[in-house]
Protein backbone atom coordinates (compact mmCIF):
# COMPACT_ATOMS: atom_id res chain seq x y z
CA UNK A 1 0.00 0.00 0.00
CA UNK A 2 3.08 2.35 0.68
CA UNK A 3 4.37 1.20 -2.33
CA UNK A 4 1.17 2.04 -4.39
CA UNK A 5 0.40 5.55 -2.79
CA UNK A 6 3.96 6.40 -2.61
CA UNK A 7 3.70 7.39 0.95
CA UNK A 8 6.91 7.30 2.84
CA UNK A 9 7.09 5.30 6.25
CA UNK A 10 5.64 8.73 8.45
CA UNK A 11 2.96 8.66 5.93
CA UNK A 12 2.14 5.04 6.19
CA UNK A 13 2.02 4.97 9.86
CA UNK A 14 -0.49 7.96 9.92
CA UNK A 15 -2.91 6.56 7.25
CA UNK A 16 -2.29 3.30 9.51
CA UNK A 17 -3.63 4.91 12.40
CA UNK A 18 -6.18 6.72 11.23
CA UNK A 19 -7.34 5.93 7.77
CA UNK A 20 -10.30 3.13 8.00
CA UNK A 21 -9.73 1.56 4.60
CA UNK A 22 -6.19 0.79 4.99
CA UNK A 23 -6.98 -0.80 8.63
CA UNK A 24 -9.61 -3.25 6.64
CA UNK A 25 -6.85 -3.52 3.55
CA UNK A 26 -4.52 -4.97 5.84
CA UNK A 27 -6.99 -6.86 8.11
CA UNK A 28 -6.54 -4.80 11.37
CA UNK A 29 -10.08 -3.38 10.77
CA UNK A 30 -10.95 -4.64 14.45
CA UNK A 31 -7.31 -3.76 16.51
CA UNK A 32 -8.71 -0.75 18.70
CA UNK A 33 -5.03 -0.19 19.24
CA UNK A 34 -4.87 3.08 16.44
CA UNK A 35 -0.61 1.88 16.47
CA UNK A 36 -0.54 -0.92 13.76
CA UNK A 37 3.11 -0.53 12.75
CA UNK A 38 5.41 2.52 13.15
CA UNK A 39 7.62 4.43 10.87
CA UNK A 40 10.82 3.11 11.79
CA UNK A 41 9.45 -0.36 11.60
CA UNK A 42 7.73 0.45 7.95
CA UNK A 43 11.05 1.61 6.97
CA UNK A 44 13.12 -1.70 8.32
CA UNK A 45 10.67 -3.52 6.48
CA UNK A 46 10.63 -1.98 2.94
CA UNK A 47 14.89 -2.36 3.57
CA UNK A 48 14.39 -6.23 4.17
CA UNK A 49 11.85 -6.61 0.95
CA UNK A 50 15.11 -4.48 -1.31
CA UNK A 51 13.87 -4.17 -4.90
CA UNK A 52 13.46 -7.98 -5.56
CA UNK A 53 10.41 -7.72 -2.86
CA UNK A 54 9.28 -4.57 -4.12
CA UNK A 55 8.57 -6.40 -7.48
CA UNK A 56 7.54 -9.34 -6.40
CA UNK A 57 4.79 -7.13 -4.08
CA UNK A 58 3.73 -5.48 -7.78
CA UNK A 59 3.48 -8.78 -9.48
CA UNK A 60 0.34 -10.02 -6.63
CA UNK A 61 -0.90 -6.52 -7.01
CA UNK A 62 -0.88 -6.69 -10.98
CA UNK A 63 -2.19 -10.56 -10.67
CA UNK A 64 -5.01 -9.50 -8.50
CA UNK A 65 -6.18 -6.46 -10.06
CA UNK A 66 -6.60 -8.49 -13.69
CA UNK A 67 -8.36 -11.25 -11.29
CA UNK A 68 -10.75 -8.78 -10.40
CA UNK A 69 -10.99 -7.42 -13.88
CA UNK A 70 -9.37 -3.67 -13.15
CA UNK A 71 -6.83 -4.17 -15.80
CA UNK A 72 -6.91 -6.18 -18.86
CA UNK A 73 -3.83 -7.45 -20.42
CA UNK A 74 -5.23 -8.03 -23.99
CA UNK A 75 -4.13 -4.54 -24.72
CA UNK A 76 -0.74 -3.48 -24.31
CA UNK A 77 1.04 -0.16 -25.22
CA UNK A 78 4.40 0.92 -25.07
CA UNK A 79 6.76 3.94 -25.61
CA UNK A 80 10.66 4.62 -24.28
CA UNK A 81 11.28 7.58 -22.41
CA UNK A 82 14.31 9.00 -20.51
CA UNK A 83 13.58 9.73 -16.93
CA UNK A 84 16.29 12.99 -16.36
CA UNK A 85 17.47 12.50 -12.38
CA UNK A 86 16.40 14.67 -9.64
CA UNK A 87 21.16 16.80 -10.05
CA UNK A 88 22.72 19.71 -10.82
CA UNK A 89 23.32 20.17 -14.38
CA UNK A 90 25.94 17.05 -14.89
CA UNK A 91 29.23 19.79 -15.79
CA UNK A 92 32.27 18.31 -16.06
CA UNK A 93 33.71 19.93 -13.13
CA UNK A 94 31.04 18.76 -11.06
CA UNK A 95 31.49 15.46 -11.90
CA UNK A 96 35.35 15.58 -11.15
CA UNK A 97 34.60 17.19 -8.49
CA UNK A 98 31.92 14.30 -6.92
CA UNK A 99 34.70 11.61 -8.24
CA UNK A 100 37.28 13.47 -5.93
CA UNK A 101 35.14 13.30 -2.83
CA UNK A 102 34.17 9.64 -3.19
CA UNK A 103 38.17 8.96 -3.23
CA UNK A 104 38.44 11.60 -0.49
CA UNK A 105 36.18 9.84 2.06
CA UNK A 106 37.62 6.36 0.79
CA UNK A 107 41.44 7.45 1.86
CA UNK A 108 40.43 8.68 5.14
CA UNK A 109 38.18 5.98 5.96
CA UNK A 110 41.70 3.37 4.82
CA UNK A 111 43.99 6.01 7.22
CA UNK A 112 42.17 5.27 10.55
CA UNK A 113 43.87 1.88 10.10
CA UNK A 114 47.22 0.93 10.45
CA UNK A 115 48.48 -0.47 7.06
CA UNK A 116 51.35 -0.58 5.03
CA UNK A 117 49.92 2.24 2.48
CA UNK A 118 49.83 4.64 4.88
CA UNK A 119 52.17 7.05 2.78
CA UNK A 120 50.29 6.27 -0.57
CA UNK A 121 47.51 7.19 1.11
CA UNK A 122 48.36 10.60 2.55
CA UNK A 123 49.66 11.22 -0.85
CA UNK A 124 46.00 10.21 -2.39
CA UNK A 125 44.40 13.16 -0.12
CA UNK A 126 46.95 15.55 -0.84
CA UNK A 127 45.94 14.68 -4.82
CA UNK A 128 42.01 15.16 -3.87
CA UNK A 129 42.33 18.31 -2.16
CA UNK A 130 44.15 19.15 -5.57
CA UNK A 131 40.93 18.86 -7.30
CA UNK A 132 38.72 19.69 -4.92
CA UNK A 133 40.67 23.32 -4.83
CA UNK A 134 40.99 23.58 -9.07
CA UNK A 135 37.30 23.09 -9.09
CA UNK A 136 36.33 25.66 -6.44
CA UNK A 137 38.41 28.29 -9.14
CA UNK A 138 36.75 26.61 -11.81
CA UNK A 139 33.56 27.96 -10.73
CA UNK A 140 34.67 31.15 -9.08
CA UNK A 141 37.48 32.88 -10.85
CA UNK A 142 37.32 31.25 -14.54
CA UNK A 143 35.53 33.46 -16.09
CA UNK A 144 36.16 33.28 -19.82
CA UNK A 145 35.69 30.48 -22.19
CA UNK A 146 38.97 29.88 -22.80
CA UNK A 147 40.48 30.07 -18.87
CA UNK A 148 37.19 27.35 -18.46
CA UNK A 149 38.73 25.26 -20.86
CA UNK A 150 42.26 25.36 -19.08
CA UNK A 151 41.47 25.07 -15.75
CA UNK A 152 39.10 21.95 -16.56
CA UNK A 153 42.24 20.44 -18.55
CA UNK A 154 44.13 20.96 -15.42
CA UNK A 155 41.37 19.44 -13.33
CA UNK A 156 41.52 16.01 -15.53
CA UNK A 157 45.30 16.06 -15.10
CA UNK A 158 44.80 16.06 -11.43
CA UNK A 159 42.09 13.44 -11.58
CA UNK A 160 44.18 10.94 -13.54
CA UNK A 161 47.13 11.67 -11.19
CA UNK A 162 44.87 10.69 -8.32
CA UNK A 163 43.33 8.02 -9.74
CA UNK A 164 46.80 6.52 -10.29
CA UNK A 165 47.54 6.94 -6.74
CA UNK A 166 44.77 5.45 -5.76
CA UNK A 167 45.26 2.10 -8.03
CA UNK A 168 48.11 2.54 -6.16
CA UNK A 169 46.90 2.08 -2.61
CA UNK A 170 44.35 -0.73 -3.55
CA UNK A 171 47.47 -3.20 -4.73
CA UNK A 172 49.40 -1.74 -1.49
CA UNK A 173 46.83 -2.84 1.04
CA UNK A 174 45.66 -5.85 -0.78
CA UNK A 175 42.78 -7.79 1.00
CA UNK A 176 42.30 -6.18 4.35
CA UNK A 177 39.64 -7.97 7.03
CA UNK A 178 38.48 -5.19 8.46
CA UNK A 179 34.80 -4.40 6.64
CA UNK A 180 35.05 -0.90 6.41
CA UNK A 181 38.62 -0.69 4.73
CA UNK A 182 37.78 -3.44 2.37
CA UNK A 183 34.59 -1.28 1.33
CA UNK A 184 36.55 1.54 1.34
CA UNK A 185 38.90 -0.06 -1.37
CA UNK A 186 35.75 -1.15 -3.56
CA UNK A 187 34.88 2.95 -3.70
CA UNK A 188 38.23 3.72 -4.75
CA UNK A 189 38.45 0.38 -7.69
CA UNK A 190 34.79 1.44 -8.70
CA UNK A 191 35.96 5.30 -9.20
CA UNK A 192 39.00 4.05 -10.93
CA UNK A 193 36.34 1.82 -13.62
CA UNK A 194 34.30 5.71 -13.65
CA UNK A 195 37.40 7.40 -14.53
CA UNK A 196 38.58 4.74 -17.35
CA UNK A 197 35.38 6.04 -18.65
CA UNK A 198 35.02 9.00 -17.97
CA UNK A 199 38.34 11.06 -18.81
CA UNK A 200 38.40 10.22 -22.01
CA UNK A 201 34.95 12.06 -22.61
CA UNK A 202 35.90 14.86 -20.85
CA UNK A 203 38.90 15.12 -22.89
CA UNK A 204 36.79 14.88 -26.24
CA UNK A 205 34.64 17.19 -25.39
CA UNK A 206 37.79 20.04 -24.59
CA UNK A 207 38.93 18.96 -28.23
CA UNK A 208 35.90 19.06 -30.18
CA UNK A 209 33.04 20.49 -27.88
CA UNK A 210 30.67 17.75 -28.76
CA UNK A 211 28.71 15.44 -26.41
CA UNK A 212 30.30 12.20 -25.91
CA UNK A 213 27.33 9.22 -26.13
CA UNK A 214 26.57 7.55 -23.01
CA UNK A 215 29.05 10.46 -21.58
CA UNK A 216 29.13 9.30 -17.95
CA UNK A 217 26.99 12.65 -15.66
CA UNK A 218 27.31 11.56 -12.17
CA UNK A 219 30.11 9.56 -9.98
CA UNK A 220 27.81 7.55 -7.72
CA UNK A 221 24.54 7.25 -10.44
CA UNK A 222 27.08 5.84 -12.98
CA UNK A 223 24.24 3.81 -15.44
CA UNK A 224 22.83 7.16 -16.01
CA UNK A 225 24.42 8.48 -19.12
CA UNK A 226 24.15 11.73 -21.64
CA UNK A 227 21.70 10.72 -24.67
CA UNK A 228 22.60 12.95 -27.48
CA UNK A 229 18.92 13.42 -29.24
CA UNK A 230 19.22 16.00 -31.57
CA UNK A 231 15.51 17.38 -30.33
CA UNK A 232 15.04 20.94 -31.18
CA UNK A 233 15.96 22.89 -28.53
CA UNK A 234 17.07 19.72 -26.44
CA UNK A 235 19.56 18.26 -28.37
CA UNK A 236 21.04 16.34 -25.06
CA UNK A 237 19.30 14.38 -21.97
CA UNK A 238 20.74 13.58 -19.07
CA UNK A 239 19.62 10.23 -17.16
CA UNK A 240 18.30 6.51 -17.43
CA UNK A 241 15.94 5.45 -20.90
CA UNK A 242 13.40 3.22 -19.96
CA UNK A 243 10.51 1.01 -21.87
CA UNK A 244 7.27 1.47 -20.29
CA UNK A 245 4.71 -0.78 -21.07
CA UNK A 246 1.04 -0.26 -19.96
CA UNK A 247 -1.97 -2.13 -20.02
CA UNK A 248 -6.09 -0.50 -19.54
CA UNK A 249 -6.42 -0.22 -15.96
CA UNK A 250 -3.68 1.98 -15.33
CA UNK A 251 -1.19 -0.16 -14.81
CA UNK A 252 2.70 0.03 -16.43
CA UNK A 253 5.25 -2.06 -15.89
CA UNK A 254 8.91 -1.36 -17.71
CA UNK A 255 12.55 -2.34 -17.73
CA UNK A 256 15.83 0.06 -17.61
CA UNK A 257 17.17 -0.40 -21.39
CA UNK A 258 20.57 0.71 -23.30
CA UNK A 259 20.72 4.18 -23.84
CA UNK A 260 21.12 3.71 -27.76
CA UNK A 261 18.81 0.35 -27.75
CA UNK A 262 17.52 -0.27 -31.41
CA UNK A 263 13.62 1.35 -31.40
CA UNK A 264 12.85 -1.40 -33.99
CA UNK A 265 13.44 -4.40 -31.51
CA UNK A 266 11.41 -2.20 -28.73
CA UNK A 267 7.87 -3.87 -29.82
CA UNK A 268 9.21 -7.23 -29.19
CA UNK A 269 11.39 -6.46 -26.16
CA UNK A 270 7.93 -5.11 -25.03
CA UNK A 271 5.95 -8.19 -25.78
CA UNK A 272 8.13 -10.29 -24.35
CA UNK A 273 8.37 -8.93 -21.07
CA UNK A 274 4.59 -8.73 -21.05
CA UNK A 275 4.35 -12.12 -21.32
CA UNK A 276 7.43 -13.36 -19.40
CA UNK A 277 6.23 -16.19 -16.35
CA UNK A 278 6.42 -14.42 -12.61
CA UNK A 279 6.27 -15.29 -9.63
CA UNK A 280 2.04 -14.99 -8.18
CA UNK A 281 1.14 -13.47 -12.09
CA UNK A 282 -1.81 -15.52 -13.25
CA UNK A 283 -2.64 -13.68 -17.07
Amino acid sequence: MKAHKQWNSRQTEQELAENVVARVFIGHERQLDPQVRDHANIERAEEALGAEGMEELNQVLLGTAIKFGFAQPERLSSDTTVQELPIGYPNEPGILRGLAQRCQRALVKIKKYATPAAEAVERGIEHTQDVLKSVKHHHLFAKQQEEKGRVLAHIVAQTEALIRQSAEVVAKVGRCPIGGVQKALGVLQTMGEVAAVLLPQIWQWLQTGVVAKGKVIHAGITEARAIVKGKTGKKVEFGLKWLVNRIPGGYLFGQHIEAYADERQMPVVALERSLAPRPHRRW
